[in-house]
């Protein structure tokens, strides 16, 4: 789902439950209701309103902090929203009560209901006239609102059952879509009269214009395609096909791109209007009803109708970090404690450890440990650091209190043993060999080594280990395509998981009991079920997944491709990949304290910090 262009412009799905936000260097969650219909920016407050049928408010989001500062009751259906940038005056429509809540943008304080027709659904304003226009559904005409005194100043018959209204502020023409009649009505704006109806297709519903090229852009959801009319001549220019259901529309007039919203399709297409020709089709959340465009943050935000959770894409090719951080040669793994908000970060180049302030991002101490350091963990209660050196097959031990190593433990007693990953369950290190069937265990407590025989069916090619579920410790097999599942105490194969093509990292979310799994084979991510060691869903990703980091608060899984030089950011709920971030890497650590995603860069040694995620 990456764009091949620049665009200028990143992108925001609202779904049932939460928002998130990703820009250049932003993504965010917000907890939200549920069923969200129309949503709408005001730039001047940076503020998003959005339409929340299923608790009948519309929520009001800061988009500086991404919090919710205030939910309006509107009445009982809110579902469309428009915004008079002059005045800073809100318009939500209301199917329920068949009236138009008018909000002051300053406070969110309602001033004003006003009485409309019967199911009252799109709304568009002129801010040129301070005029507003209705379109009622089941009365078949436009309400005709004052912005001045908020009173309906003309009621204009149209089309069987309209939909969506557009407003040409150069001409003061006003468009409306007839769902059933199949037409578009063109109503004069000073004699608020219709002037022309024309065909507009099989089903038009959502709709936009174009002042550059003076051109109308209409959803039509049963041809699943896009109409484009010329407002100066009235005739039909062009066709373009498009998803499912084309349900909503909008324009961004400074890239010329349209973003239409396939509703059964579950995607966002993204067309060129220069040669109205489809750049990318995006994965949204389910049902993807509305989109809203803030010029100024150079965002667009899409709702979902029926979805738990919201993703977000970044059209920018080029990733923008906060900071980065020069650290030792040839950075390899990365890890942190979130109760000290420190970073580590295993230097293979330079057999040693830089330690980085996560306040400051900077690196306030280097540590030498071993040979080749390749990988660590932390274990944030002891504030313990466990550094893996496969070249002298050893384990430095670092205190984090005082950031110095406390001991060495060597490995060299096995032979021919090759260490590359370990992990850690209770008092024990585990460390697999990377080819062979063996496991080395240190005990943190006394230092003692031992050796893990297991069963001879365990083949060749262990890289990965993550120790989830009491004793039990899954193992990626590269060569054989599996995950085993082994019992820590007696070393017993307890399960063989078959996955995708050569499985590499492994992660697990002892929230949601989900273990991910990239597959570098076949570029993607299986996930298994805790509780029966099942894949029950396989993601598609970017080139050769390496690394996974999950962010269990908010359940997202962040995917690092190496072989793409991107992120794919995977929503765990709907356990579907929702952004892709274009940066190069090899390992990455989110820090939940802070909400900042850091990012091993080798090709310039150094670590890429993406801070307020």
């Amino acid at each position: 789902m990456r764009l091949k262009m620049i665009l200028g412009l990143s992108l925001l799905f609202v779904f049932s439950g939460l928002i998130s936000v990703f820009g250049n260097s932003l993504w965010r969650t917000i907890n939200i209701g549920s069923y969200q219909n129309g949503i709408a920016v005001d730039p001047s407050n940076d503020t998003l309103y959005v339409a929340e049928s299923g608790y009948s408010i519309v929520d009001v989001i800061d988009l500086k902090t991404y919090q919710i500062i205030k939910k309006i009751d509107t009445g009982i259906f809110p579902y469309q929203i428009a915004i008079n940038d002059k005045t800073d005056m809100v318009y939500v429509t209301d199917k329920g009560n068949n009236t138009v809540s008018v909000i002051n943008g300053k406070n969110n304080e309602i001033v004003a209901t006003i009485p409309v027709g019967n199911m009252p659904e799109g709304i568009a304003v002129n801010s040129k006239t301070n005029t507003i226009y209705v379109v009622n559904e089941l009365d078949n005409n436009v309400s005709v609102i004052d912005g001045l005194t908020n009173k309906v100043i003309s009621t204009i018959p149209v089309g069987t059952n309209p939909h969506g209204v557009a407003v040409n502020s150069q001409d003061d023409e006003i468009y409306v879509t007839n769902g059933l009649s199949d037409t578009l009505s063109i109503i004069n704006g000073r004699t608020l009269e219709v002037i022309k109806t024309i065909n507009a297709g099989d089903g038009p519903n959502a709709i936009c214009f174009d002042p550059t090229n003076n051109m109308i852009y209409i959803a039509d959801v049963f041809s699943n395609s896009i109409i484009s009319i010329d407002s100066k001549t009235n005739l039909v220019a062009g066709k373009i096909m498009v998803g499912n259901h084309p349900s909503a529309i909008a324009l961004d007039p400074v890239n010329r791109i349209l973003y239409v919203a396939n509703y059964f399709d579950d995607t966002v297409s993204v067309i060129d209007i220069n040669t109205n020709k489809i750049i990318e089709n995006l994965n949204t959340g389910s049902m993807p009803f509305a989109i809203a465009i803030c010029n100024k943050t150079k965002t667009i935000y899409v709702s979902n109708f029926k979805s738990k959770y919201l993703n977000s894409i970044s059209e920018k090719l080029v990733y923008i970090p906060s900071k980065i951080i020069p650290v030792g040669k040839g950075p390899s793994d990365i890890g942190g404690n979130s109760k000290t908000d420190l970073i580590y970060v295993t230097n293979a180049g330079s057999n040693s450890v830089s330690v980085i302030d996560d306040k400051t991002n900077d690196v306030i101490k280097t540590i030498q440990v071993g040979n080749r350091p390749t990988y660590l963990i932390i274990d944030s209660y002891s504030n313990m650091i466990y550094v893996l050196n496969d070249k002298d097959n050893s384990v430095s031990i670092i205190n984090g209190k005082d950031n110095s190593v406390v001991t060495t433990v060597s490995l060299s007693d096995v032979n021919g043993f090759l260490p590359f990953f370990m992990a850690m369950n209770k008092n024990e290190l585990y460390i697999p060999e990377a080819i062979g069937n063996t496991v080395k265990t240190v005990n943190i407590t006394n230092y003692s080594t031992g050796v893990m025989k297991i069963d001879p069916q365990f083949n060749k090619g262990s890289w990965a280990i993550v120790v989830a579920k009491g004793d039990n410790l899954y193992i990626t097999n590269i060569q054989y395509d599996l995950v085993y599942v082994l019992n820590s105490s007696t070393g017993d194969l307890i399960d063989r998981i078959p996955v995708g093509k050569n499985p590499f990292a492994i992660g697990y979310d002892p929230m949601t009991d989900r273990f991910y799994v990239a597959n570098m084979g076949s570029n993607d991510v299986s996930v298994i079920n805790g509780s029966n060691n099942k894949v029950v869903k396989t993601i598609n990703v970017g080139y050769n997944p390496s690394s996974i980091a999950i962010d269990q608060s908010r359940n997202i899984v962040y995917v690092l491709n190496d072989g793409s030089n991107d992120i794919s950011v995977i929503d765990g709920e709907s356990e579907r990949v929702i952004a892709t971030m274009f940066v190069p890497g090899v390992s990455m650590y989110i820090n939940k304290n802070t909400n900042s995603l850091y990012i091993i860069c080798d090709e310039n040694d150094s670590v890429e910090a993406l801070s307020g995620i």
